[in-house]
């Protein structure tokens, strides 16, 4: 079974609904409470998980994008929706991993279009321009983020 490790950002609601539905699609997820008040603690709690359970993918959504790029993700791949990177001092210099895969909408009124396609330019990076809007909560995004993961960890 193909183990992710979700990393939330600050709308749980949201999250809530993308964690299960990889668990619903047969996923084994891993989804830790990131605290708000501190991003370093974030960090800390999101390395300690891969260290000690070696998930498969690492998917992150919001500010759970901008905690995984300052992983060292060993042999984890790594799947972003909407990622609010910029917004963090300790991630908006960070490139998206190389053959990391990006899920993202054009239609988000909190990540700019311009900013995800200039990062993606940047970086070997495969990419999916799916959803509604920043929540990523509709039935494509959903989809299209079980094909991610499903992509990311050779499953079919």
């Amino acid at each position: 079974m193909t183990k992710v490790l979700f990393l939330h950002g600050l709308d749980l609601k949201s999250d809530n609904i993308k964690r299960d539905y990889l668990k619903k699609r047969g996923f084994e997820v891993i989804y830790p409470q990131l605290p708000k008040s501190s991003f370093e603690e974030s960090i800390k709690i999101a390395q300690n998980l891969i260290d000690k359970e070696s998930p498969n993918i690492v998917a992150a959504s919001d500010r759970g994008c901008a905690v995984s790029l300052c992983l060292e993700l060993n042999q984890s791949k790594l799947v972003l929706v909407a990622p609010t990177w910029l917004r963090f001092n300790q991630s908006k210099n960070k490139m998206f991993p190389k053959h990391s895969m990006i899920i993202f909408s054009k239609n988000d009124d909190e990540v700019s279009f311009s900013d995800i396609s200039s990062n993606i330019k940047k970086s070997l990076v495969n990419w999916i321009i799916v959803g509604k809007n920043h929540k990523m909560v509709d039935a494509d995004a959903l989809e299209a983020l079980v094909d991610a993961v499903k992509w990311s960890s050779g499953r079919k």
